[in-house]
C-alpha cells in the first residue's frame, strides 16, 4: 500500500489537470490505459495533454514535419483526452504554448517525463504556478546542487527507479507503480492490457486498399485473402533499424516455405527512406511486396495491421499495436530495454541481440525465420479457446 502523493481533497476540488510528458506512439498505447482508468475515477476531472516535442528544433524546414507527428491524430480522437498541447516543436511555439497554459490556471499539473526529469520539474511549475505540483523524479547526488535545486518545484515526487519492482517487470508494471502512487489508481495485471479502439471508417478504408493492392479478392460476396505479413524495420533510433537487404533477405527466405508462398508483404515505409525501399524492391522485382505509409492519417496504420496474419518489426510502435491487436509478432529488439517487449506474451516472440550493447541490425534473417518457424509450430499445436 502506498501513500497517495496528490491529495483526495486537491482532486475532489479540481476541474482540470495537465499532464507532461515526451509521447512517442508505442508510449501513449501503454499510458492510455491509465489515462483512461484515472478519468473513470474522477470523471469531474478533464484531461489535458502537454506532449513536450524532444526533437524541438529553430531549424524552421523541419517543423512542418513535426507538426504531422500521427500521434496527435490518435490523441485527438480519445474521448477521454479534452485537449492536447501539441505545439511545442519550435522555440516560439513553445513560449506560446506556455503562455496558453498559464492561461488555463491549472489546478494539479503532473510531469511524467521519464528523461531530464529536473527539467521538466521546472517546467510543470511555469505551466502552474499555483497549481500543485507532481512529477518524476531520479535521485540526484549530493553534488548535483542544480538538479536538487530544480526538484523543490515539485509538491510530491515518485521516484523514475522505485525500489520493489520484481525482477523482469514490463513498463505497464512501472507506470502502474506511478498512478497508484500519485492518485490511488489501481489497476490488476489483466487490466492492463494495452487497447487499440481503431474507427469503422478507417477499418473500412484498410479493407478498400487491400482490394486495391490485390491482396484481397471479392467473388460471390466471398472475401478472399492470402497470407499477409506485415514487416517494419525502421525506428527512431538508427541502432534500433534493421537494413533493408537484410529484410528482402528474409522475404526471400520465407518465400522457400511451403506457409508463405503465395503471402503477400505489406513493407512499413518512412518517407526518407523510400527511396532506398522502392530501389530494393525494383532489384528483387517481387509484384507481392507492397509498400505502405500512414501519410493520411495515423489510424491508417493499426487498421492495416489487424487485417495481417503475421508481423514482424523492430522495436517500435508497430510491434505494440500489433501485441494490442492480438495479431502474431516477432519483435527483433536491442537488449537494452527489455521491460520495453509487447504486452501480451501469447501473441508475440521477442528476439534480442545478442549483447547488451549489440544493436538490431546484427540480428541476421536466418534467426529471424528460425523464430518465425518456431512461433508457427507453436501457435499450431496450441488448443483452440
Amino acid at each position: 500500500m502506498h501513500k497517495q502523493l496528490v491529495p483526495a481533497d486537491v482532486l475532489a476540488r479540481a476541474d482540470k489537470i495537465l499532464f507532461i510528458t515526451h509521447l512517442a506512439i508505442g508510449d501513449f498505447l501503454h499510458w492510455q490505459t491509465y489515462f483512461k482508468e484515472f478519468h473513470e475515477q474522477y470523471p469531474h476531472i478533464k484531461i489535458h495533454i502537454w506532449v513536450d516535442e524532444i526533437r524541438r528544433t529553430r531549424k524552421w524546414w523541419k517543423w512542418a514535419g513535426l507538426r504531422r507527428y500521427s500521434l496527435y491524430d490518435w490523441l485527438r480522437s480519445c474521448s477521454f483526452i479534452d485537449k492536447v498541447y501539441s505545439e511545442t516543436y519550435s522555440p516560439g511555439m513553445l513560449k506560446c504554448s506556455i503562455m496558453a497554459a498559464r492561461i488555463e490556471h491549472y489546478p494539479i499539473v503532473v510531469s511524467l517525463a521519464q528523461i531530464r526529469c529536473h527539467k521538466y520539474a521546472r517546467l510543470a511549475r511555469r505551466l502552474g504556478p499555483r497549481a500543485f505540483v507532481a512529477g518524476i523524479a531520479d535521485q540526484p547526488a549530493w553534488y548535483k546542487l542544480s538538479q536538487r535545486f530544480l526538484y523543490r518545484n515539485l509538491d510530491a515526487r515518485c521516484l523514475r527507479n522505485p525500489v520493489g519492482l520484481a525482477a523482469g517487470y514490463h513498463i505497464t508494471d512501472l507506470y502502474a507503480l506511478w498512478f497508484e502512487q500519485l492518485f490511488g489508481v489501481r489497476l490488476a495485471n489483466v487490466q492492463r492490457r494495452p487497447f487499440m479502439e481503431i474507427p469503422r471508417d478507417w477499418r473500412t478504408h484498410a479493407k478498400l486498399s487491400l482490394l486495391k493492392w490485390g491482396v484481397t479478392s471479392a467473388s460471390n460476396g466471398i472475401e478472399h485473402k492470402p497470407r499477409t505479413v506485415f514487416i517494419n524495420i525502421f525506428a527512431k533510433d538508427k541502432k534500433r533499424s534493421w537494413s533493408i537487404d537484410a529484410a528482402f533477405d528474409l522475404i526471400t527466405m520465407l518465400r522457400s516455405q511451403d506457409y508463405f508462398s503465395q503471402a503477400y508483404f505489406i513493407f512499413n515505409t518512412v518517407p526518407s527512406e523510400m527511396r532506398g525501399v522502392q530501389q530494393a524492391l525494383r532489384q528483387h522485382g517481387d509484384g507481392k511486396v507492397i509498400l505502405f505509409s500512414a501519410h493520411e492519417h495515423f489510424f491508417q496504420l493499426p487498421a492495416t495491421i489487424e487485417l495481417c496474419d503475421l508481423v514482424i518489426s523492430v522495436e517500435a510502435a508497430v510491434m505494440h499495436i500489433a501485441a494490442a491487436l492480438k495479431v502474431p509478432v516477432v519483435a527483433l529488439m536491442s537488449n537494452e530495454n527489455p521491460e520495453q517487449v509487447p504486452w501480451d506474451k501469447e501473441c508475440s516472440r521477442v528476439l534480442m541481440a545478442a549483447r547488451r550493447k549489440n544493436c538490431v541490425k546484427n540480428i541476421p534473417p536466418a534467426q529471424v525465420i528460425h523464430e518465425v518457424s518456431a512461433f508457427l509450430r507453436e501457435a499450431e499445436h496450441k488448443p483452440q479457446a
